[in-house]
């Protein structure tokens, strides 16, 4: 069969760019069957659907275009996108991403979550919410109740993190070094920690319980304690060494004698 023309639905003007052509099916899987005006809108012979292009590649090809999802999905949330699944196994697929807005509060942004029915690494059934939520600050929840995610911290994660490597950006703790650093004195250090059970500038057991361990700032301050005692160490050498010293004067005095 050709390409001619079946019909035209939408318009009986001569403006070829405004009405739908309807054309007969060919043996062509890149041949159109339905297209409206030029190219607003292209279904070929393989189920392709174009908007702006006629010559779609995928099963939903859009051109200098954007796709918005509102309102709400029955039984399912707000607008989202399903990834997965057949009708017989997670048949609301796999993974979902959701555009949520909780009634009454403002935890508003797109929650990455797992359709009841989908399948866990294990191979068990099952779904979850928020396995990551990015809300409209652009901070990031992983396994965080929306409303649980801290606006001070970029990420909140409920769980372990592993990794093989952090960088932290911060500053670091040579001042220690400078000629203007005052060290405490032993005797006082000595009293501070009989006082106050932990050392100076270093946060009490019952602060990090409280407000969480500050991991790039503590080791800054771990630092700060590592060339302290450093510098304790090349005191107490140089004592030991006049000491020698005058022990060895005074064996010499008296091997003299």
């Amino acid at each position: 069969m050709g390409m001619a023309t079946a019909a035209s639905l939408a318009d009986a003007s001569s403006d070829f760019t405004q009405r739908i052509r309807i054309y007969e099916p060919t043996t062509t899987a890149t041949n159109p069957i339905i297209q409206l005006g030029a190219s607003n809108f292209t279904m070929l012979q393989n189920g392709n659907i174009g908007i702006n292009t006629t010559a779609p590649t995928q099963m939903v090809h859009m051109n200098n275009g954007a796709i918005l999802l509102q309102g709400t999905v029955n039984g399912l949330g707000g607008p989202q996108i399903l990834f997965g699944g057949t009708p017989a196994t997670a048949q609301y697929g796999e993974w979902g991403i959701e555009y949520l807005s909780v009634t009454g509060t403002q935890e508003y942004g797109l929650n990455f979550w797992k359709p009841s029915g989908s399948h866990k690494m294990d191979g068990t059934l099952g779904g979850f919410n928020y396995g990551l939520f990015l809300n409209n600050d652009g901070n990031i929840g992983m396994g965080v109740d929306p409303w649980k995610i801290d606006a001070a911290y970029k990420l909140s994660v409920n769980g372990a993190i592993r990794c093989t490597k952090v960088s932290v950006e911060i500053g670091w703790a040579d001042y220690v070094f400078n000629e203007e650093y005052k060290l405490m004195p032993l005797n006082e250090l000595e009293k501070f920690v009989s006082e106050n059970n932990h050392l100076p500038n270093i946060p009490p057991a019952s602060e990090i319980e409280k407000n969480g361990l500050d991991l790039g700032n503590l080791q800054v301050k771990q630092m700060e304690k590592i060339e302290e005692l450093t510098l304790y160490i090349i005191e107490m050498n140089k004592t030991m060494q006049a000491q020698n010293e005058r022990v060895a004067q005074l064996e010499k005095k008296l091997g003299g004698k």
